[in-house]
């Protein structure tokens, strides 16, 4: 069961979100509220695993309200979804430590799919917000081009592999299942990944494959438990 509070100043939108994810048995809304101050203070309450909340609201917004959740609740996975979501929106949320950004125009299958994806420990991303040109993201990765194409020297065939399965999202454990290793070994090529190019956070890291084209063309099928098994055996 994933718990979700929902924070939102306007009722009407904050009811339809909470209408739209009721119709998954698998989420469990464990709470609303209308501004940061209030949500920061039911959260500190109801440990939810998710908290999906607007940017733009009175007294505490939400790109503030993530950073004190991010730094007080480590765990609790933080979702921006808005009517609106601009480059400096996105930039602003991935460095407040947001998991995710959701536009309001989603529909249900597509926002229960993300929610699902970052109380796994994935990154919650729609394709209306990959397509937004995040420069100043970029900006912070050094890159070396070869015509138009971009060198990915420094990476390994499984770090590309991995940065293959972050860019769509997905968990460690994903991830780890996927490419029939341990979750330790994921956890140590994300941590490589980050450091070589040179971004802060897994969202980052996420945006980052998704603009150089990840995402869409190495992936691998996941295996299931009998083929991992046949797989490990010496």
């Amino acid at each position: 069961m994933i718990n979700v509070l929902v924070v939102d100043n306007h009722t009407l939108v904050r009811q339809g979100i909470i209408r739209l994810l009721a119709v998954d048995d698998s989420i469990n809304i464990v709470g609303e509220a209308s501004n940061g101050f209030d949500a920061l203070g039911k959260a500190r309450d109801l440990k939810p695993d998710v908290v999906l909340t607007d940017i733009y609201m009175p007294g505490l917004d939400g790109l503030s309200l993530t950073g004190l959740l991010k730094n007080e609740m480590p765990e609790v996975q933080v979702v921006i979804v808005s009517a609106s979501l601009t480059e400096e929106d996105i930039v602003e949320g991935v460095r407040s430590g947001a998991r995710g950004f959701i536009p309001k125009n989603t529909d249900a299958a597509n926002m229960i799919k993300q929610v699902k994806q970052a109380a796994a420990g994935g990154v919650a991303l729609t394709e209306d917000v990959t397509a937004k040109p995040v420069t100043a993201l970029a900006q912070k990765v050094e890159r070396r081009n070869s015509g138009n194409s971009i060198l990915y020297a420094p990476l390994s065939e499984r770090e590309k592999d991995v940065l293959e399965f972050m860019a769509q999202g997905k968990s460690n454990k994903y991830t780890a299942d996927a490419l029939v290793v341990s979750v330790n070994t994921i956890r140590a090529h994300v941590r490589s990944l980050m450091q070589k190019l040179n971004v802060e956070n897994r969202t980052q890291l996420a945006i980052y494959g998704l603009r150089e084209g990840f995402g869409l063309h190495r992936a691998k099928p996941v295996v299931n438990s009998q083929s991992r098994s046949a797989a490990q055996a010496p």
